[in-house]
């Protein structure tokens, strides 16, 4: 309303008939551990899924996004990325990572753009995150399975 009468508009405020307020607690979305795909995904065939039982699944994910061929064999075994180990910086970011912390392995890892979608039908996802760097030459697209409480699943 300020900027309206600044600029002369002549609006002047009468009346606010309702206010509302809505308070939630905040659970931010975190990934770690394997879950298994979705059954509209895994019927696709579009997803790779690795199978790990530690807080390291956006690393692997982002692995996959990066050396995923066709060809590839065991894509969703952690062994197949051991070789690529310390090809990503994880400086200061804490396992499992979480969508906070996107940004920063970005700025880290400067090659690399990262976007994160989810969603619980085939064609009904959202976006969680969408990479402010679109034109670097690694774009990794990951896919977030949620779980029905407790952390959700980084997949490619």
């Amino acid at each position: 309303m300020d900027n309206l009468t600044a600029k002369g508009s002549g609006y002047s405020l009468d009346m606010i008939s309702k206010i509302s307020v809505v308070v939630t607690q905040y659970n931010p979305l975190v990934a770690s551990s394997y879950l298994s795909t979705p059954a509209f995904l895994k019927s696709k065939k579009c997803i790779v899924n690795v199978k790990n039982y530690d807080n390291r699944c956006f690393e692997y994910a982002v692995l996959c996004g990066l050396h995923y061929t066709k060809d590839s064999k065991n894509l969703q075994r952690i062994n197949f990325y051991k070789k690529f180990d310390k090809e990503l910086n994880f400086d200061g970011i804490d396992f499992p990572v979480t969508l906070k912390d996107l940004k920063k392995f970005e700025k880290l890892n400067p090659l690399i753009s990262v976007n994160v979608f989810s969603g619980e039908k085939f064609n009904d996802y959202h976006v969680l995150h969408l990479s402010g760097f679109p034109d670097r030459p690694n774009v990794v697209n990951l896919f977030l399975i949620s779980a029905d409480s407790g952390p959700g699943h980084y997949v490619t």
